[in-house]
């Protein structure tokens, strides 16, 4: 839903996330965008992902569905050092994407695997061990 010119992207040393199954074009567009000195939207949502019933993410192996976690590690390190507001939000993203999601995703095709749910519930606490307190949440 959106386009780039590839060439630009390079230039200012962005990519699209290789190596994701869940997450890719996300970590990207979170990453670009925090760059952005100002994000300008004719109506519609910066960022906005649609839940497709092909989707890989709705069967994904037990592999995929921790690889979000590597989508996240992606868009900490393009974002490095980043003010309260911004960390909040991302934050806020890793509980939806992360925790919620993400652990829905493992019970809903791997029933109780407690091992994936913990790596994922661990990696939230690792980069944020405050989550429980976001004041978006």
């Amino acid at each position: 839903m959106a386009l780039f010119d590839v060439s630009f992207l390079r230039g200012l040393g962005f990519g699209l996330v290789q190596g994701t199954t869940i997450g890719e074009d996300f970590a990207f567009v979170i990453s670009f965008a925090s760059k952005a000195n100002r994000i300008v939207s004719f109506g519609e949502p910066v960022y906005k992902y649609v839940l497709r019933s092909s989707s890989v993410s709705h069967k994904p192996s037990r592999d995929a569905c921790l690889s979000i976690l590597d989508s996240f590690d992606v868009i900490r390190a393009n974002v490095g050092e980043a003010s309260e507001e911004i960390s909040n939000i991302l934050e806020w993203l890793a509980i939806l994407h992360v925790a919620f999601w993400g652990s829905k995703r493992i019970a809903r095709n791997y029933c109780t695997d407690e091992d994936d749910k913990h790596k994922l519930f661990a990696w939230m606490h690792s980069r944020y061990p405050k989550w429980h307190s976001n004041f978006l949440s």
